[in-house]
Parts: structure tokens; C-alpha cells; sequence
């Protein structure tokens, strides 16, 4: 949650009227690297905004997940389920003291080691 909430806020800067984005990112996990995937749609004029951060996901889970799509919980879940190690969809308003809102969370049941290399 702390990397896609640090790469939100650097959306957020840059811009005024909504804008959306995505990358692939490396992130140790328990001294392991591990593809993060992070989606999502940030608004510079109201300070707010959502994240889908992805851990190890597999090609399909990339190609499915497209910024500015309103995701709910249940079709969230059905794109990630055994496809990655964990997922976390959060709502943020950078203007408040308690900044995050957790929308949908899943977790796989056994991790497995890097799909692919960032």
C-alpha cells in the first residue's frame, strides 16, 4: 500500500483534471524482488483519487486492468484470484489526516515466486 499511495501522490502533482495511470514496478518483499503492478486514476483539483496495486501478477492480470475503469470488488477479485500473490484497491483523499479508504483486498493462499522480471 505505501508504494502505490507514494507513486499516487506523484501522479496527483502532475495533474489538474483527472488523469490516469500504470506501471510495473520492483519491490522487495522479504528480500525477494517481486513485480508490482499499480493502476489507477488521479484528480489534481480535488485532491483525490483511487490505486490497484497488484503483487507478482501474471501477463493476463496486466493486460486486463486498464486505469480509469470503476472497478467493484467482485469483478476485481475474479481478475486477480490465483493470478498474484496479493491486491489491494484504495481510495485516497491526500487532503485528509487518514488518507486511505481500502475498497477491496485479496490475498492468494500461497505465494509463489516472481512471475516475470521488471
Amino acid at each position: 500500500m505505501n508504494a502505490a499511495t507514494d507513486i499516487f501522490l506523484g501522479a496527483l502533482k502532475h495533474t489538474d483534471h483527472g488523469g490516469g495511470f500504470k506501471g510495473l514496478f520492483t519491490l522487495n518483499v522479504d528480500g525477494v524482488p517481486k513485480p508490482v503492478l499499480l493502476v489507477g486514476s488521479a484528480h489534481g483539483s480535488h485532491d483525490d483519487g483511487e490505486v490497484i496495486a497488484v503483487l507478482n501478477p501474471d501477463s493476463e492480470v496486466n493486460e486486463k486492468l486498464a486505469p480509469g475503469v470503476a472497478y467493484n470488488g467482485a469483478s476485481l477479485k475474479e481478475i486477480v484470484a490465483g493470478r498474484c500473490d496479493a491486491m489491494v484497491h484504495v481510495w485516497i483523499d491526500a487532503y485528509k489526516s487518514d488518507r486511505f479508504t481500502v475498497i477491496e483486498k485479496y490475498t492468494a493462499r500461497a505465494p509463489v515466486g516472481p512471475k516475470f522480471k521488471v
